[in-house]
């Protein structure tokens, strides 16, 4: 298995989903030396399949500030919080680190955004402009197809941010949540500033309505307070619109702290050629009405290769 831990493990910590925390030997690798780490099991999305039921991951691989060591986890929650043994790293003036500190902390789950979020360039709700022209679901913010549905489909070209309960509990009226793009960013690869475009949206369980979620505004009053407007729309998605890189800003401000959080990703569609000229085959079905059906035409043969 890929970065698979090597060595010894002890689990100490079990929730209902069922997630698995504890302890593992970590062997030596780049900027670090051998030792124990703090890890996770839990179930991927491929059982039956080519891959374990069971995946581990190193929790240290998912820190947000990665100067802090994870040493070993010790109890998890069903909200996903996990208690853990950490090393808080002692630095200079200079921001050199000098050793290290024991702590005990608790490990917050939290992801606006993945390290590649695909361009919704898809055409999943198949809806035609005012030329007759098939358009890209990420033109504009509404994710229902010509049926007025939200349909398994079309999110999966989404992704679920995960945003944990501490964030979002004990919310009165000094509290605010800001997501917001870091417009100072520059991507060196371009040598501009970055590009990338995301939009969010919020769907309402029972009826499958949804409204955008506004970027640069406090969100706590309309979607995450009790009685508020969009409180019941708990279903968060991100969406793809523009291709590049982009970095997103999490603002938590009350009157006795503020936490600022930031994740960078790279917005573009990763498909193999197989999938791409699957999405071409769907889009002329859609835009010729179903006359042109092309699903079963492979220009290259059956020798051709699907990766």
């Amino acid at each position: 298995m890929e970065n698979a831990l090597q060595g010894y493990s002890v689990a100490y910590g079990i929730n209902d989903q069922p997630q698995i925390v504890g302890t593992s030997w970590r062997p030596a690798e780049t900027n670090w030396s051998a030792g124990s780490a703090a890890v996770i099991w839990q179930r991927n999305d491929n059982e039956g399949g080519d891959q374990a039921a069971w995946e581990i991951t190193d929790l240290n691989r998912r820190l947000i500030d990665t100067n802090w060591l994870v040493n070993v986890a010790v109890g998890i929650n069903n909200d996903g919080l996990i208690l853990a043994q950490a090393q808080k790293p002692i630095t200079d003036n200079d921001d050199r680190i000098l050793g290290y500190q024991p702590r005990a902390v608790l490990l917050i789950p939290f992801s606006l955004l993945p390290g590649v979020l695909p361009v919704n360039s898809d055409f999943d709700e198949g809806i035609f402009d005012q030329r007759g022209l098939l358009q890209a679901d990420s033109v504009d913010p509404d994710p229902t197809d010509v049926q007025g549905s939200i349909t398994a489909e079309i999110l999966e070209d989404y992704y679920q941010p995960l945003i944990g309960k501490p964030f979002t509990d004990h919310l009165d009226g000094n509290v605010s949540i800001i997501i917001r793009k870091d417009t100072t960013k520059f991507d060196f690869e371009i040598g501009n500033f970055e590009e990338g475009q995301i939009r969010i949206i919020a769907i309402r369980e029972s009826d499958n309505a949804w409204v955008e979620v506004p970027l640069n505004a406090n969100i706590v009053p309309e979607f995450l307070r009790p009685g508020g407007s969009h409180t019941d729309y708990k279903r968060w998605y991100v969406e793809g619109v523009r291709p590049g890189r982009i970095t997103l800003e999490f603002l938590y401000m009350a009157p006795e702290k503020t936490i600022t959080l930031q994740q960078r990703a790279l917005v573009a569609t990763h498909k193999s050629r197989a999938q791409w000229r699957r999405e071409v085959q769907r889009q002329i079905l859609l835009q010729t009405r179903g006359i042109a059906d092309l699903r079963g035409f492979n220009p290259y043969g059956k020798e051709f290769s699907e990766n």
